[in-house]
């Protein structure tokens, strides 16, 4: 089958979250499988360091790509290049994925495949939650109105990623098919780790300690104004555990938290890394005592899958939409309250053979559901139905 995949951001631009990861992990699967994929992305410069090359048809870790160019931060990911890709390629695919949404590419794109009759999958990977609908209101309404909706209603099928996004989507008033295939995870990604001698190395104050880890974008809807002063309420009875904050500012958002962190007397408790990859993530994830989110909105967040893949016990909220998780034994899921976190900590963190049982609850979940391998096929057995 030949594929295209069409987003937004690809590798090597991880900064831009777990859309980055599913996008190329899926691509690759699909290609380890058999099949002919091409990927059509942007540079993404406005907020990236990389270097790509521009314009020209490139392949990065096996997946033939091309970077797009942008002519500028608005409309968000403006790119006319990737949008004339599309219409020269989209005629002789026999299919192509979108994922993306509030921004040009997905609008561009589904536009192009409609005009040369080529069935394409809307991926919304969860911005379509209510939650997220309350920010910039007024923009988000006129673009649904104007673009949104016939994106994602011209495609032949969307594909959620849980449930609850399920119900998010058709509640839009979207008539189309609606699937519920989850994301997955490499697992022969988490076997490769540093030492925690190297992570010492590195961050000093990390030896002889035990840690929370929380891995995400720095950004309200991550819930941090709940994690601050939960931590701070058990760090008292657990002095020589610490909060790792691993991720990237959006938006000025660090600087809040920073704020947070100071307010409430735990300046020395808690390290902020910076965005953290590979064989660091990996060890840091292994070595911790519980993996958390406690968001306000996710659609399936890649960051809690990597954490069960690692054996981490995970310590998430309802609107993390993993109920698996709990379901497992993996973990816990709780509402999004301070007075509903705090007991988790505490529970997690007092009790060792629990804390085990659970990590390898999480590794047996991820082995039994949520690999890469089983997910692309899923999504393959949509491509075979829509295409018959």
């Amino acid at each position: 089958m030949n594929i295209l995949n069409i987003s937004p951001v690809f590798p090597p631009l991880w900064h831009y979250g777990g859309s980055v990861t599913t996008s190329f992990a899926m691509a690759r699967e699909l290609a380890v499988q058999g099949h002919a994929m091409f990927a059509l992305t942007t540079e993404a410069r406005y907020r990236s360091e990389e270097h790509v090359p521009i314009s020209q048809d490139t392949e990065w870790d096996g997946v033939p790509v091309r970077y797009c160019k942008m002519w500028g931060p608005a409309p968000p990911f403006w790119s006319p290049e990737l949008r004339r890709q599309v219409r020269l390629r989209a005629p002789h695919y026999d299919i192509a994925l979108i994922k993306s949404c509030w921004d040009y590419v997905g609008v561009a794109a589904g536009k192009e495949c409609r005009r040369a009759g080529a069935p394409y999958l809307a991926y919304p990977e969860g911005s379509l939650d209510p939650w997220l609908f309350r920010y910039s209101r007024l923009k988000k309404q006129l673009w649904w109105r104007l673009w949104g909706h016939s994106f994602f209603q011209g495609a032949a099928a969307i594909v959620a990623n849980t449930q609850a996004d399920r119900e998010n989507i058709a509640s839009l008033g979207l008539t189309n098919r609606i699937e519920v295939i989850n994301n997955g995870v490499n697992l022969a990604d988490f076997e490769e780790a540093v030492s925690r001698e190297e992570l010492e190395s590195h961050w000093g104050i990390l030896r002889g300690k035990r840690w929370l880890l929380f891995i995400g974008r720095l950004h309200h809807k991550k819930g941090l104004d709940l994690l601050i002063p939960s931590f701070a309420r058990v760090s008292r009875q657990f002095p020589d555990h610490l909060l790792i904050i691993a991720g990237i500012d959006e938006g000025g958002y660090e600087n809040t938290v920073h704020q947070m962190v100071k307010e409430f007397g735990l300046t020395d408790k808690v390290i902020f890394t910076g965005p953290v990859y590979g064989a660091i993530k990996v060890r840091l994830l292994k070595e911790a005592d519980a993996f958390v989110l406690t968001s306000y909105s996710e659609g399936q967040p890649m960051a809690v899958i990597e954490a069960l893949g690692c054996g981490a016990p995970v310590l998430i909220t309802t609107p993390c939409n993993v109920p698996e998780v709990a379901e497992a034994g993996a973990g816990f899921v709780v509402p999004a309250s301070i007075e509903s976190i705090v007991p988790a900590f505490t529970d997690i963190l007092r009790q060792d053979r629990l804390r085990q049982d659970m990590g390898k609850r999480a590794r047996n979940l991820v082995e039994s559901r949520f690999t890469w391998e089983k997910v692309a096929r899923r999504n393959l057995a949509l491509f075979q139905d829509i295409l018959s």
